[in-house]
């Protein structure tokens, strides 16, 4: 796995969550409601968060693959520890 592709992934999410977190903290008075559904405030903001959900299941998908690779690397050195010492066992003492 990429570790440039993940900090891109995280800052990307991040930005998501300050420009969705901005447009939450504006009331709709303070925005104008009416002036906001003609200029698209609420379809922009409806997408950021379809993309902020999009970047969430993505980055979870990859934190998954990293753990599951991380999990059979540990499996592995266990094997290669056991082999090291049945190896030695079944020489004996020299």
């Amino acid at each position: 796995m990429n570790s440039r592709f993940v900090v891109l992934t995280a800052v990307l999410a991040a930005g998501c969550l300050l420009i969705t977190g901005a447009a939450r903290t504006q009331s709709p008075s303070a925005a104008g409601s009416s002036a906001s559904g003609k200029i698209g405030v609420i379809d922009y903001r409806n997408l950021v968060e379809e993309k902020l959900r999009a970047a969430a299941d993505l980055y979870r998908s990859m934190m998954d693959e990293f753990h599951q690779g991380r999990a059979f690397l540990l499996e592995l050195m266990v094997v290669i520890i056991l082999l090291i010492d049945l190896a030695f066992l079944f020489r004996g003492k020299s």
